[in-house]
């Protein structure tokens, strides 16, 4: 079936990081705390190796510029601390992968609790060429939750047989 798309946006790919508090419950002496966590703030940092991290002090994202700004870490610090991916959230279209992007643009801005990055690039296939797929990747991040919104627009026609958004396994 040969499929002409423009343009597709997969809203609503909402992370909830509300619950992470729980996994801390069982260490916890006295009686437990029960008001609502998330007043902490957000930290962006830009590392070596073309890294970006945003941390809360209840949770850990770490994104790859190197491999088109894909989410490559989830860790929660007050749990075990280690990765729950096993790999990195990635999007693909037909032969096209987000993770081969060989050049991801970053944008970031923030206001008041809330951290807004864009990650945009070209999916590409093998030996890192680009394809025809243009793709951006909106992520909105508050300390109680994260949510992304992907973005794909096709520069030309394409005969698709498989499409992955924000695919990802954990541990």
């Amino acid at each position: 079936m040969r499929r002409t798309i423009h343009e597709i946006l997969i809203c609503g790919m909402t992370l909830w990081l509300f619950g992470f508090a729980q996994a801390n419950l069982a260490e916890q002496r006295g009686s437990p705390n029960l008001q609502v966590p998330g007043m902490g703030s957000l930290q962006m940092e830009t590392l070596e190796g073309n890294r970006v991290r945003v941390s809360s002090p209840y949770w850990r994202l770490e994104f790859d510029l190197r491999s088109g700004g894909v989410l490559d870490t989830i860790a929660f610090p007050r749990g075990s601390g280690k990765n729950l991916l096993l790999e990195p959230m990635r999007t693909s279209v037909g032969p096209w992968f987000d993770c081969l992007a060989p050049k991801a643009e970053i944008q970031s801005s923030q206001e008041g609790g809330i951290l807004r990055l864009e990650f945009s690039g070209q999916l590409a296939g093998a030996g890192r060429k680009p394809g025809p797929v243009q793709y951006l990747n909106s992520w909105v991040l508050t300390p109680l939750t994260v949510r992304v919104d992907h973005r794909l627009r096709f520069l030309e026609d394409v005969l698709l047989s498989s499409v992955e958004i924000g695919s990802f396994s954990v541990r």
